[in-house]
């Protein structure tokens, strides 16, 4: 499973510099595996309508799949799908840097 990636509070920006070693992990496994499709998706807290967390959710995933076109990845191998709030944490963790986050899968 690769690293996911968090963000701040109501933020699509991608802290290259504090989760430089996960997106090193996530890049290097992707031209390891040239051939290898993935989804982006992205994920909120609790806080916000559902409407507004849908959207930063996919702006989150668009944020990453970004940065690994930079990084010389192909767009096309490349997926994005906002999930909204965040459906695997609850009560106090569902407002934590734990759900707001991007994972990269197959």
């Amino acid at each position: 499973m690769l690293p996911a990636i968090y963000f701040a509070f109501d933020s699509d920006v991608v802290d290259t510099q504090k989760y430089a070693t996960e997106l090193n992990t996530i890049v290097s496994a992707l031209k390891e595996f040239g051939d290898t499709d993935v989804t982006i998706t992205g994920y909120t807290d609790h806080k916000g309508s559902n409407a507004y967390n849908d959207k930063l959710s996919v702006r989150r995933a668009e944020a990453v799949k970004n940065y690994l076109i930079g990084e010389g990845i192909s767009a096309s191998r490349l997926s994005v799908l906002g999930a909204g709030e965040d459906p695997k944490t609850e009560g106090e963790e569902a407002l934590t840097i734990k759900a707001r986050r991007v994972e990269v899968a197959k």
